[in-house]
């Protein structure tokens, strides 16, 4: 149980987390007294906090004056260094990415559909500009309830672990399966990051072709940070005023 209990930081890393590994841990030291010493629960229970309480402050002092050292283990993450799936994109640093060939999904189309490239697959939108980087949509993780199309087409994606919750299609799509929603973009993502292969079924929505867009989604696509560049903007606006 010392053991497992702390694997919860695997998964979450935040203060309710901290607080609740701390209880299940006093738990477990009360209820090994009980059983070895014939302690009250009352006893057990303060006897054993009591003890906790003294890690705290030991454990504040750690992080503030031992060094940060590299991790002897890691769980496996996206790697940033090389082309891929991001959630910030700075234009200046694309320079540096040093391109990967690995697999990153398989698409399977019915062989009645007819269905032939090229194909454009898209998986994440970038609306917000910092001011240097183009950063991950606050949108991106919420979710729309779109229609199949009558007509519709359909295909498999089989996608590889990326560690991230995005998946792929083409154009807008909708889902049947329970561990994969779609977003405001009509874009898939998955609940829990993706960390082993994972197969889910596309169908095309209605309405696809219609390329308008609401006037949230152009209020959101033209905010631009304060402070930027004061001559690009009076040259932007220039432009506007030529329509």
């Amino acid at each position: 149980m010392f053991f497992t209990i702390p694997c919860l930081f695997i998964f979450s890393q935040n203060f309710f987390s901290a607080l609740l590994v701390f209880i299940l841990i006093g738990v477990n030291l009360a209820l090994m007294l009980i059983h070895q010493y014939e302690f009250s629960a009352k006893e057990a229970a303060k006897n054993a906090f009591g003890k906790l309480a003294l890690t705290i402050p030991i454990s504040v002092l750690l992080v503030l004056f031992i060094p940060k050292l590299p991790a002897f283990w890691q769980l496996p993450g996206p790697n940033s260094a090389k082309t891929g799936l991001s959630e910030n994109v700075d234009p200046f640093e694309i320079s540096k990415l040093s391109e990967s060939n690995e697999l990153v999904f398989r698409a399977i189309f019915p062989k009645e559909q007819n269905i032939e490239g090229p194909f454009y697959w898209r998986a994440l939108v970038h609306d917000e500009f910092d001011g240097t980087r183009w950063n991950m949509s606050s949108l991106q993780s919420v979710s729309a309830n779109y229609q199949a199309n009558d007509n519709t087409y359909s295909y498999t994606i089989i996608a590889e672990p990326s560690h991230l919750k995005w998946l792929y299609a083409l154009d807008k799509m909708t889902t049947q399966q329970d561990l994969v929603a779609t977003n405001v973009f009509g874009l898939p993502y998955r609940k829990r990051p993706v960390s082993s292969a994972f197969e889910y079924n596309v169908f095309d929505v209605v309405d696809t072709q219609d390329t308008s867009i609401n006037r949230w989604q152009y209020e959101q696509n033209i905010q631009l940070p304060s402070g930027l560049n004061p001559q690009a903007k009076a040259l932007a606006e220039k432009f506007d005023k030529k329509k």
